[in-house]
């Protein structure tokens, strides 16, 4: 039941901050084009790596170190890393304008999660993240 709250509460935050930083980026900058489609294939790569942390810590606390296939998720994650570097690479290597796309997306995540954390240590939300 928590787990789903949390998935809900990711969602909808990604989707405003996503809508947000397009329209953003059809107002302020020129390179319209590279900035939405770095930024659309950003956040589906920095939801896919959320995705497969987030079941990788999962596996960690929940099967301990007895597995197997916590090895191999672990090997899952650094190619992730990886990925993300060489994602990162071919971007700026088009322009730099789709490479502050795809930074902006793969980071959407971590922003939601600082900005919401920030927010509950001021005391100016209550919606219990944890």
């Amino acid at each position: 039941m928590k787990a789903m709250i949390f998935q809900c509460f990711i969602k909808t935050r990604v989707i405003v901050v996503y809508i947000v930083l397009i329209i953003i980026s059809l107002i302020f900058f020129d390179k319209r084009g590279n900035i939405v489609i770095g930024l659309t294939c950003g956040s589906v790569f920095g939801i896919l790596k959320y995705i497969g942390t987030s079941r990788l810590i999962s596996n960690i606390l929940l099967l301990g170190e007895k597995n197997f296939s916590l090895l191999k998720m672990f090997v899952k994650f650094l190619s992730t890393q990886t990925l993300t570097v060489l994602f990162m690479a071919v971007s700026i290597s088009i322009n730099k304008w789709s490479f502050l796309g795809v930074v902006a997306g793969i980071l959407i995540i971590p922003l939601i999660i600082l900005i919401n954390s920030l927010t509950e240590a001021l005391g100016l939300s209550h919606n219990n993240f944890q």
